[in-house]
């Protein structure tokens, strides 16, 4: 079959409108002799377990299982912070047997960082977003630290200690802009793992830390940490949704744009995690897989309520609107790339 590109196939699959799922969520292959899929489907996580990638991704496959009545095996491989992932499945064979999810700016962000991967991330063919989230500022639930002004205080005194999962996190990004526009002293320390951030603030090892908000605000449930400042304007439904999830209270005054006198021009980030096929990955497979997942991702299958269980924020996306966004969100970060070029070579 010949190749195209991920964002044509994207929207002739856009525009299909869901024919597949008149005969179910599987197809005649032409060429391969038999019905996609035929064998057992591999999903790899970029991250180790227990995380939110983790726990979304496991949820998924486990629903996608049922859906295309195929069998579904997930294995983790979160070396270099799932650079390697992505590396590697860059090369893999596009037969719909062997798939991937991604969160997103890592994805993006790594191969322009670290010289020893070059996987393009444009490249990759988007299948379905499960998520996005704002990233954000917390601390530890116990902290004296409240909101944005009270780190800028404590840098008048003080450089501020942050934890990072790594060197070349791209939710350094961010941070590195907020040190440039309110001029503070950032002492980076760098803890491993996105597990041990909550760890090291709850502790009270590290000032703050640089995580993502459906993070944050599980901890922040189980009174480990909370948010301080929220990457984004205010958001009504994702206050409501946390507020009725989880149980927390979220006041406007988190988020980083209600301080223009501190901060003229916040950073605004967003993350995004989904599932996706190789590079080539062949229209009709593309076909069936969005179908399955756009029939899993609606209100009535219970996905939508094991998402809340697990503390994630469903937010579904496919076709043009997925492929919009992330193009919207890579002009968020590349300006900053460079930033994070020299923050990585000097802490490396």
């Amino acid at each position: 079959m010949q190749s195209v590109t991920r964002r044509k196939s994207l929207k002739a699959i856009a525009t299909t409108g869901g024919v597949l799922g008149l005969s179910g969520c599987s197809a005649l292959v032409p060429g391969r002799g038999s019905e996609y899929p035929s064998e057992s489907i591999t999903i790899n996580i970029p991250f180790g377990k227990g995380g939110q990638t983790d726990l979304e991704t496991r949820l998924i496959a486990d629903f996608l299982q049922d859906e295309l009545d195929a069998s579904i095996s997930v294995t983790n491989n979160p070396e270099a912070g799932g650079a390697v992932n992505y590396q590697q499945f860059s090369s893999a064979d596009p037969d719909g047997y062997t798939l991937s999810a991604f969160w997103y700016p890592v994805i993006a962000t790594h191969p322009q960082v670290l010289d020893s991967f070059d996987y393009d991330p444009d490249a990759f063919t988007l299948l379905g977003q499960f998520s996005q989230v704002p990233l954000n500022i917390m601390t530890g639930y116990d902290s004296d630290i409240e909101r944005l002004p009270d780190i800028v205080d404590l840098a008048e005194e003080q450089a501020v200690t942050m934890g990072f999962t790594g060197p070349v996190a791209p939710v350094a990004i961010p941070m590195l802009q907020l040190q440039d526009s309110v001029d503070l002293s950032i002492d980076p320390v760098f803890v491993g793992g996105g597990g041990a951030l909550a760890t090291e603030a709850q502790a009270g090892r590290v000032d703050v830390a640089a995580n993502t908000f459906d993070t944050t605000a599980n901890n922040f449930a189980a009174e480990r940490t909370k948010p301080v400042s929220i990457l984004s304007e205010p958001n009504e439904e994702l206050i409501s949704y946390y507020e009725e999830t989880q149980g927390i209270s979220i006041s406007e005054d988190m988020f980083v744009t209600e301080y223009p006198d501190l901060v003229e021009n916040p950073p605004l980030m967003t993350s995004m995690k989904g599932l996706m096929g190789p590079p080539g990955l062949p229209d009709d497979i593309q076909e069936v897989l969005v179908e399955a997942l756009r029939s899993i991702m609606s209100e009535d299958t219970g996905w939508y309520e094991e998402m809340r269980n697990i503390g994630s924020y469903p937010t579904p996306t496919f076709g043009e609107e997925l492929e919009q966004k992330w193009d919207d969100y890579k002009s968020q970060f590349d300006p900053y790339i460079p930033t994070l070029q020299e923050f990585a070579a000097e802490h490396r």
